[in-house]
């Protein structure tokens, strides 16, 4: 089974379970997480990076739990995502402007800065 199709099978799981997000900003989330995972379970397939499997899939577990947590726990789902969303464009963003590459420093500052934003205009609208 490639990746890709574990994570829609996966997806749908959810959506059949009635995990479906309640508050704008959960979907991103959720969307985030995913891809979050997905790179880094690409970064050790193409470069045997442990750290990007590790890191990738503890950073992609948080968002999605960030966005399971919105519908009943609103501001905790919050909190994790805007601490994540920090901590990955922390990461990322020096490392997209030292280095200009697109994968996957480009698209993780890009993901984490959208991450930041939508957390803290969903706190501001809470």
């Amino acid at each position: 089974m490639e990746i890709a199709e574990g994570l829609r099978i996966g997806i749908a799981d959810l959506g059949r379970a009635g995990c479906q997000p309640a508050v704008r900003g959960s979907l991103p989330r959720t969307d985030f997480g995913i891809l979050t995972i997905a790179g880094g379970i690409l970064g050790y397939v193409k470069a045997g990076s442990m750290a990007s499997i590790i890191a990738g899939s503890i950073s992609g577990v948080l968002l999605l739990l960030a966005a399971w947590l919105m519908p009943e726990h609103q501001a905790a789902g919050l909190i994790i995502a805007l601490i994540v969303s920090l901590l990955l464009a922390g990461q990322f963003i020096p490392k997209f402007f030292r280095t200009f590459k697109v994968m996957p420093a480009g698209l993780m500052s890009v993901l984490s800065a959208i991450g930041i934003i939508v957390a803290i205009a969903a706190w501001l609208r809470k």
